[in-house]
């Protein structure tokens, strides 16, 4: 479990999604790309959701959960240990 909190460099600072392809970063208002926020997170120069961390984790855990074979508890697991070091979460701005 230690290596998967070993996050790699570039990841979403709100859900923690890895960048694996082009066009998966958010844009600010004026359309310029966000390196360190995802276009699910953040798009138009703000948060596409106000949502709490407890939220985040239940909507993302399930999709996780299924792209990596484990359980839900297993992903919301991670999520909860995850979500609170990321910049969103622990007070610091993402960009």
């Amino acid at each position: 479990m230690t290596a998967l909190l070993d996050m790699p460099e570039h990841y979403c600072q709100s859900c923690g999604m890895l960048f694996a392809a082009p066009g998966q970063h958010g844009h600010e208002a004026d359309g310029s790309e966000v390196g360190d926020l995802c276009r699910w997170c953040y798009d138009d120069g703000a948060y596409v959701e106000d949502v709490t961390m407890d939220e985040m984790i239940e909507d993302c855990a399930p999709r996780m959960a299924k792209a990596m074979g484990w359980t839900a508890d297993e992903a919301a697991s991670l999520l909860g240990a995850v979500l609170p070091t990321l910049r969103r979460w622990y007070g610091g701005e993402a960009r």
